[in-house]
């Protein structure tokens, strides 16, 4: 629905100008060409307000309380909220395992054989630690065998 109130009114207020100007010849014509420059921003003007009040109703459409946007919107929430309630009992889920867990490990007796498993573990590397030392010093007596007969060797030959 258009109002058309101020159009007219401008209308009316251009007549009564056009009217006192036709007393003086040489100025009805520059003023009747800025009415009708006024005229046509008036035009343009409410054309511009046409475009941005169709803008605002189908935006207020799709956001309305049946909109389409509005809808896509309670969905989305609808399906966060069922998610988070799905992280929170899987969470919980996680939680109570992890305690029923943490309280079987003592009876279990999985800690004391850690701790003997550690222990031979140590024991291990220390006898490897020791052949390899057994190893490398029958190495160099090896090593040094040969020196002594490659020098022995060497001073019969001269």
């Amino acid at each position: 629905m258009r109002d058309d109130g101020p159009e007219r009114r401008l209308g009316a207020l251009m007549a009564v100008c056009l009217l006192s100007l036709s007393a003086v010849p040489g100025a009805v014509a520059s003023e009747s060409g800025k009415m009708r420059e006024s005229q046509l921003a008036t035009r343009q003007a409410a054309e511009v307000y046409e475009r941005q009040d169709e803008f605002l109703v189908a935006a207020t459409r799709e956001w309305g309380a049946d909109g389409a946007e509005r809808k896509k919107l309670r969905g989305s929430l609808a399906t966060l909220q069922k998610t988070l309630e799905l992280v929170k009992g899987n969470l919980t889920s996680a939680s109570e395992t992890l305690q029923a867990t943490a309280a079987r490990v003592p009876d279990s007796g999985v800690l004391e054989k850690l701790d003997g498993l550690e222990r031979a573990v140590g024991d291990a590397g220390q006898r490897l630690r020791a052949r390899w030392e057994l190893e490398h010093q029958a190495r160099v007596r090896e090593r040094e065998q040969r020196e002594r007969e490659a020098a022995e060797r060497g001073r019969g030959v001269r």
